[in-house]
């Protein structure tokens, strides 16, 4: 049996795909918020990769990111402490973002000791008024932390890990019908590549992030999941550092859009 919960983040175009994907199985239901929603998805699992959490940055609200993340995430250790008898290990996606401060200059050094305290502080501080990128980063870093206290409290027999990627980036899943359907992180470089106007240099030149393409990202996923002496670590997984002008140079869509585009 399969069960797929995620009501938060599928329109409809996306869960068509996701039924295409999954239509051999029996149960196909879609929320993550919902208590003991996962309840009978743990039973008789030894390990789960836990990846649903929204990301976008259109929340007016920080709840409408906050809640599902760490409901959704809390949600699924207490289902596992209750029915996974055989269970051994569950695999968060958590992100950078719950690990970098704003506050620092890129190129910063980070382990898996360090902490986002910022951007929650910043919804503490603005609410609603919070910038967008904020009210993400801190539903992320919450929900991971909250990951962490639960283990720390409830001390059960498996264990967790977190995998904490940058900005992520590679082929679609779903359908894209126009650019508002794709996804975030490539939404943000669609923008850049499809530019009305010419996109400033210092915009192109300027240190962006760091980035990983989404199939190592499922590659340490499994990765996390076998080896026996990731249990209970952080995982900080990353290509390299980015700018735009970097993905430019290797992205030639055509030479209406070369044109405006520093080389």
């Amino acid at each position: 049996m399969f069960s797929f919960k995620s009501e938060e983040l599928f329109d409809p175009s996306q869960r068509e795909i996701i039924w295409s994907i999954c239509s051999k199985y029996t149960e196909t239901n879609f929320s993550i918020v919902q208590d003991d929603v996962f309840d009978e998805a743990v039973e008789g699992v030894d390990g789960i990769a836990h990846i649903a959490s929204p990301f976008h940055l259109q929340a007016d609200d920080p709840q409408d990111l906050i809640g599902p993340a760490v409901k959704g995430t809390v949600g699924i250790l207490k289902s596992i402490n209750k029915y996974g008898s055989s269970f051994q290990r569950v695999v968060i996606t958590s992100s950078a973002a719950a690990i970098v401060d704003a506050t620092k200059p890129i190129g910063s050094h980070y382990t898996e000791e360090n902490w986002n305290e910022y951007s929650p502080k910043q919804i503490e501080e603005k609410g609603k008024n919070a910038a967008p990128i904020d009210k993400y980063r801190s539903s992320k870093t919450l929900a991971e932390k909250a990951a962490w206290a639960y283990v720390d409290s409830n001390k059960p027999k498996w264990d967790i890990v977190t995998v904490n990627p940058p900005m992520v980036f590679g082929p679609l899943l779903h359908q894209v019908e126009s650019p508002e359907s794709l996804n975030t992180s490539i939404a943000s470089l669609y923008k850049i590549l499809h530019a009305k106007e010419e996109t400033p240099k210092e915009v192109l030149l300027a240190p962006t992030f760091n980035f990983i393409d989404v199939c190592d990202v499922a590659l340490a996923h499994v990765r996390a999941l076998e080896v026996l002496e990731a249990g209970g670590r952080r995982l900080i997984i990353a290509g390299g550092p980015y700018c735009w002008q970097d993905i430019c140079k290797h992205t030639r869509i055509s030479p209406t859009v070369i044109t405006r585009i520093y080389l």
